[in-house]
């Protein structure tokens, strides 16, 4: 759900509070318009896993409608199409291609998110 956080509108940490400061900025109209599609793509997108996720989870339940909570989702099948559009937009904002990833504990390998979630991007 992390990846609804770069949707929401009042946070300061958010694709739209990024477009809005990049919005401000003189000239650049080209990638303006580049990354206003881009964000405006991502959002359709992830409004769609927002509102399937709040039907399945938290609206329209009933007594013998509740799923089951271990049935979860399918990664590479409904969330890696959606990490590669976040990451496309990160590298508009930040112009360049960016590395992401971290070291679970000290005695652990570091994990490269390019590498492990980006094969195919």
């Amino acid at each position: 759900m992390h990846l609804c956080k770069l949707d929401e509108d009042k946070s300061k940490v958010s694709f739209h509070a990024a477009k809005k400061a990049i919005n401000k900025l003189p000239g650049l109209d080209h990638d303006k318009r580049i990354l206003n599609e881009a964000i405006k793509s991502f959002r359709d997108s992830i409004n769609a896993i927002k509102t399937k996720h709040r039907n399945r989870y938290i609206a329209h339940l009933t007594e013998d409608g509740y799923p089951e909570p271990f049935d979860l989702p399918d990664f590479t099948a409904e969330f890696q199409e959606l990490v590669e559009e976040a990451y496309n937009v990160f590298t508009l904002i930040w112009g360049a291609e960016v590395q992401f990833g971290f070291k679970v504990g000290s005695q652990e390998r570091f994990l490269n998110f390019n590498e492990e979630f980006l094969q195919n991007a």
